[in-house]
């Protein structure tokens, strides 16, 4: 590399390309600036430079279109495209305009730097490629890519990277006539194209299989040569192992970042949500306050105004745990003992209610007499049961039976036993539901906790998620502990305490 690389840095933000000068002049890159494509044009004609920065949008022109002078014009000159807007139509635009990478704005400084040795390296070889036809073997050798030179289908050139990829030697004494089978094996997808017949420079993507029969992803680019006074084809094949494993993480990634994205439109409309029933929930929790005043337990009314009164405040304090979720706010959650919470539950007016539209279901409980107490609100263990045994008696349809259990558990090392758990071991509880419906679709086992994801018409697809992220928050777990039928069983796992409810 040069001492003092020169470098033309293309970009209509001033404060930008001040900043970028400072950090390449640390660097010993001799830096130029140009604000408008037309002062870029006019400074890569006059001078010649080494490699250029372009930002694609530019005031007057785009930098893809100086890329593409760059290439017709200024051999010499390496360009690299700089955008805010990272989109695939934007990145293969500028490759097909002759940009040598594409790097995202915030620019990463390591790997800016990276990139332009990269670059000046790829442009050095460029220069010895035109200086001097003599190295072409020198350079086939030191090249990452697999190089082959075939010719009416049979190979007449290979390079040693090509060998060592397919693990396979050959020193051109003897002819090999290249099969189907041979290197990239046809595969169904492929039929009636096979590789080695491409007339047309293009780039395509394969399986190839090395000799011991091992498969790895290449690509594969080809353009039509004449080799020896005779047409053929030169092959060059690149694995691309690791950059099908990075697309994969990518992919992942973006799954998960959509789910976040979707989380976090649930928490702003909970919150708004939340404003608006404040005001609707006054008179819901007060005026059951003022009739009980007014009665007395003998009072034929007094028990349903009763439990209005205990359905009111669990609203209430429903609403007030979206609004500290939609602030950010995170509260102590109190020491329970939740066998009284689950029995609670089962005598509320909510799942009383539920409970009239199954006549044939049975809710039967086997709950553990010595079960440890667990941090969790009452409105969040009524919110979790609500969701559970719901699905379970939607699951089940007309006649059939809900079990809820609980018991004890120990874990002496849970990032081994349940990775989801916390990291700590020591005593859990574990709360299961289970039903004798038609058990979980194997395809919807995936995306069953994935926000707005609903089997039933007309679904919200917000149960599941929202009360495995209340788990979660209370450093427990909830899972699918049986799917396959009859029936299905979700299980809640929470730290045991040794702390009395008050």
């Amino acid at each position: 590399m040069k001492e003092s690389p020169e470098i033309l840095l293309v970009d209509d933000e001033e404060r930008f390309v001040e900043g970028l000068q400072g950090i390449l002049s640390h660097y010993r890159y001799s830096c130029t600036s140009a604000l408008t494509g037309g002062e870029a044009l006019g400074l890569l004609r006059e001078k010649q430079f080494d490699l250029a920065l372009l930002d694609v949008g530019l005031p007057d022109m785009s930098g893809c279109d100086i890329a593409e002078f760059i290439n017709d014009s200024c051999r010499d000159t390496t360009s690299i495209m700089l955008t805010g807007l990272n989109t695939v139509e934007t990145a293969v635009l500028a490759m097909k305009k002759g940009a040598y990478d594409f790097l995202s704005k915030p620019i990463n400084h390591e790997h800016l730097l990276k990139t332009l040795d990269k670059a000046l390296e790829h442009n050095q070889l460029k220069q010895d490629l035109k200086t001097s036809e003599g190295r072409y073997q020198m350079l086939a050798e030191a090249a990452w890519e697999g190089i082959a030179i075939i010719q009416e289908s049979v190979l007449v050139e290979v390079n040693a990277q090509f060998q060592t990829m397919f693990g396979w030697e050959w020193d051109g004494s003897t002819t090999v006539h290249v099969g189907d089978e041979m290197f990239v094996p046809e595969s169904s997808a492929d039929k009636g194209s096979r590789w080695y017949d491409n007339e047309q420079s293009e780039s395509f993507e394969r399986s190839a299989m090395r000799k011991d029969g091992t498969r790895f992803p290449v690509e594969i680019r080809c353009r039509p040569v004449t080799y020896l006074g005779k047409p053929a084809k030169v092959f060059v094949f690149r694995d691309i192992t690791d950059r099908v494993r990075h697309e994969q993480e990518r992919f992942v990634m973006q799954e998960k970042l959509a789910k976040a994205n979707k989380l976090e439109a649930l928490g702003l409309m909970a919150g708004s949500v939340a404003h608006d029933l404040n005001n609707i929930l006054t008179a819901v929790v007060n005026y059951p306050d003022l009739l009980l005043a007014e009665m007395g337990p003998e009072d034929p009314h007094y028990e349903p105004v009763k439990k209005l009164q205990e359905a009111g405040q669990r609203a209430a304090a429903v609403v007030s745990d979206l609004v500290s979720v939609a602030r950010g706010r995170k509260t102590r959650a109190p020491v329970v003992v939740l066998n009284e919470h689950i029995q609670n539950h089962l005598s509320s007016i909510e799942h009383t209610d539920r409970m009239s539209s199954y006549p044939g279901v049975v809710v039967d409980t086997g709950l553990a007499a010595d079960l440890a107490n667990c941090r969790c609100s009452t409105q969040h263990v009524h919110k979790i049961l609500l969701n559970l045994v719901g699905n379970a008696l939607e699951a089940i349809g007309h006649d059939g039976i809900i079990r809820i259990t609980t018991e004890n558990a120990m874990f002496e090392n849970p990032v081994k036993v349940r990775p989801e758990l916390s990291a700590r071991g020591g005593n859990y509880i574990k709360m299961s539901i289970a039903d004798n419906g038609t058990g979980i679709d194997p395809a919807d086992l995936e995306h069953i906790f994935d926000p707005f994801y609903s089997t039933k018409a007309g679904g919200l697809g917000l149960g599941l998620p929202i009360c495995r992220s209340v788990v979660e928050a209370h450093g427990g777990r909830l899972w699918i502990a049986e799917a396959a039928g009859p029936g299905a069983t979700l299980a809640v796992e929470l730290p045991g305490l040794e702390e009395k409810a008050p």
